[in-house]
């Protein structure tokens, strides 16, 4: 499986878990989606090299390369402003998702990841 792939497995698993009424988990792998497909990004077109010599970026450097370090040539600054915007809010919903429980998930806070997600693995040229 590539990294593509698994952005893709995890994009189709938050839909499914949306359906099934599953919130937290809907936005935990939606997150994930767009971690993976970001990872794919910068690991095949852009040939990062992620620390400590992983196959992966931490959740830490995955952000600040999605923020900082998108391509210029092929993506629009009202595109990649938008991702940015995007990948933000999702690691925001997916924290308080994983490690908030007594804070309030309803169904909107889920459709608006897995949208998130649908836009990012698009604007990226992953698309499900």
């Amino acid at each position: 499986m590539t990294w593509a792939q698994l952005g893709r497995d995890n994009y189709a698993a938050a839909q499914l878990l949306l359906e099934a009424g599953q919130l937290r988990s809907s936005i935990s792998r939606a997150y994930y989606a767009v971690y993976s497909v970001i990872t794919h990004y910068f690991s095949s077109t852009r040939n990062v090299d992620f620390a400590y010599g992983g196959n992966n970026p931490s959740h830490a450097q995955m952000l600040a390369l999605a923020l900082n370090n998108l391509d210029t040539k092929t993506l629009s600054e009202a595109v990649r402003r938008d991702l940015r915007s995007q990948v933000r809010g999702m690691q925001r919903r997916r924290v308080i998702a994983d490690y908030a429980p007594t804070h309030t998930v309803d169904k909107q806070d889920a459709r608006d990841q897995v949208r998130s997600a649908k836009y990012v693995l698009r604007s990226l040229g992953v698309d499900q």
